[in-house]
């Protein structure tokens, strides 16, 4: 009996010792589970604090870790890295001003197959350059200026939206940058309005312009009957048409956000956004030639003038041609408003200047604007402005042996006569980011800015010289206060 006591016994104390286990064990289990749950839900807060940046709604491993500083958040405000940003939205990088081929890491320009923008460190603009049409650069005012950081320049929100055409927001609870790229939106606006027309327009430059309104809201319409189309306004997830789809065709215009519209017979005019017609469609052909004064170019029957956006007339429908008929002149970012105010005209091949207020500023007299050079010089380019001096280069030609040659001159901005026609050609050369203006006059290299004010220095000593021998001599005569 003692014996089966005993192993009754230790059977009880082996079982209650293997509950002791099962509840160890179970409550261990317990635990593991409840610290996986927290260790589950730990990651998760912080995945989703982590630092994301959402391009077209995939993430962006090459920006989501922000190591490099692509973008700075201060204050709520988002500032971008040029550089960094260019790579995933499909542009290329490059130091320096625009056509100077320096490596100047303040200034840079970005460019794809559509649009080539440029940047200066402590600008609040940029300037834009269509790659897809001859139309003229565009500046565009940003909210703060292009700053430098280390070796790297940022743009402010705003600014990265105009510059690269994308709209961009931040969600500070999730810690996440979402970009939208124009290519996107407008697969968005197509898959979700049947009448959005923009799959239509077969004009490359044209359906670029058109896709950038949608960043504004503006969408282009499409009366699928008859192809015609139109602009509809989107709001609370609606169109509201605004512009009626009876046009051959319609353009946006980025920065005034008015519409360039074509008739059915070819004609062409001017819509505002709000469906009023600015300009009526009278004309053959209608081009903007500068945003800041909103100024057109208009053409019927071979002649040109310009009008502002209201459609009165600042140069009369007089002209042959308006504009430099050269592109390749450098530090010209407008070839019809020259220093924001000349505009060149020619008629009957004589040119001339008049103001953005339709004074003439030069008579139709003369036989060029600009200086193209004919045999290179030392590497040089000819030009048509010296900023330096706010002049402007004048041809004449002049008969010399029974033989016509093209003769040189300055004049200012004004109108003013700055160098007489005595220059065999005009023009610059650039070494290591410094540019030089030259005239050649009988094979003689002479710097006009160094040469200029040299004279006006020495002018200034002369008058100041002779002002002194006048007040001397006004005690014995009266006469000789006149100094030639």
């Amino acid at each position: 009996m003692d014996l089966l006591q005993d192993d009754i016994s230790k059977q009880e104390n082996k079982s209650k010792k293997m509950k002791n286990n099962l509840i160890v064990i179970s409550v261990l289990i317990v635990a593991l589970i409840i610290v996986a749950i927290v260790l589950v839900f730990y990651m998760k807060n912080v995945q989703a604090n982590l630092f994301k940046v959402i391009v077209d709604g995939t993430s962006s491993s090459t920006l989501s870790s922000n190591s490099n500083n692509e973008f700075i958040i201060e204050n709520g405000k988002i500032y971008t890295s040029i550089r960094d940003i260019c790579s995933v939205l499909g542009y290329s990088y490059y130091n320096g001003e625009y056509n100077q081929y320096s490596e100047d890491t303040t200034q840079c320009y970005v460019t794809n197959s559509k649009e080539l923008v440029t940047f200066a460190s402590g600008h609040n603009s940029i300037r834009k350059y269509p790659q897809l049409d001859n139309t003229e650069s565009q500046n565009f005012e940003i909210s703060e200026a292009v700053t430098m950081r280390g070796n790297k320049l940022y743009i402010c929100e705003d600014g990265l939206e105009r510059a690269f055409n994308i709209q961009l927001s931040y969600d500070k609870k999730t810690n996440t940058i979402n970009i939208y790229t124009l290519e996107y939106l407008t697969n968005i606006y197509e898959k979700n309005f049947s009448n959005c027309g923009l799959a239509n327009i077969t004009d490359n430059a044209i359906l670029f312009n058109d896709q950038k309104a949608l960043l504004y809201g503006y969408v282009i319409i499409e009366d699928m009957d008859n192809s015609l189309f139109g602009m509809s306004i989107y709001e609370n997830g609606n169109l509201t048409e605004t512009i009626t789809p009876r046009y051959k065709s319609i353009e946006f215009i980025e920065g005034i956000n008015d519409f360039i519209v074509q008739t059915s017979d070819n004609k062409y005019g001017i819509i505002g956004n709000n469906g009023i017609t600015k300009v009526k469609p009278d004309y053959n052909q209608i081009s903007e030639i500068d945003k800041d004064e909103g100024l057109y170019l208009v053409t019927s029957n071979g002649k040109q003038g310009v009008i502002n956006q209201n459609g009165k007339f600042i140069v009369y429908q007089d002209y042959d041609s308006i504009g430099l008929t050269n592109n390749d002149y450098p530090n010209i970012t407008n070839k019809y408003l020259l220093y924001g105010n000349c505009i060149p005209v020619m008629r009957d091949s004589k040119w001339g200047l008049i103001d953005i207020n339709g004074n003439t500023i030069l008579p139709l007299e003369y036989d060029g604007i600009g200086c193209q050079l004919q045999n290179k010089i030392n590497n040089s380019t000819g030009i048509a402005l010296i900023p330096d001096l706010n002049g402007i280069v004048v041809e004449k030609d002049v008969t010399d042996n029974n033989t016509k040659v093209k003769k040189y001159g300055i004049v200012s901005s004004t109108g003013d006569k700055m160098v007489n026609y005595v220059a065999d050609a005009i023009y610059s050369t650039t070494l290591e980011g410094k540019t030089t203006y030259y005239i050649s006059v009988q094979n003689q290299e002479i710097d006009i800015v160094s040469f200029w004010y040299e004279q006006k220095e020495n002018q200034n000593s002369t008058n100041t010289t002779s002002g002194e021998n006048t007040q001397s001599t006004n005690t014995t005569s009266e006469q000789n206060t006149q100094i030639d």
